[in-house]
């Protein structure tokens, strides 16, 4: 987690061009309304078709470190 900004890949990972990937990305936002402080977890997801042929390297925390290049 980078600046309160989780970003995670599902598992099992992707490991064959046209396997399901999906990327979720969530943060905490921290606001004070007039009575008290409240957070609220803002998240989003999107699966999409796996389409390098690079097998992604991963940390313990299933967060990806490296994943070749982008076009």
């Amino acid at each position: 987690m980078k600046n309160g900004i989780h970003v995670q890949i599902t598992n099992p990972t992707p490991t064959n061009v046209g396997d399901p990937v999906t990327v979720t990305a969530s943060f905490v936002f921290n606001f004070i309304p007039l009575v008290r402080p409240v957070s609220l977890t803002l998240s989003a997801a999107q699966t999409e078709r796996y389409e390098s042929s690079a097998q992604p390297i991963f940390n313990a925390t299933n967060n990806v470190t490296s994943a070749g290049t982008c076009p």
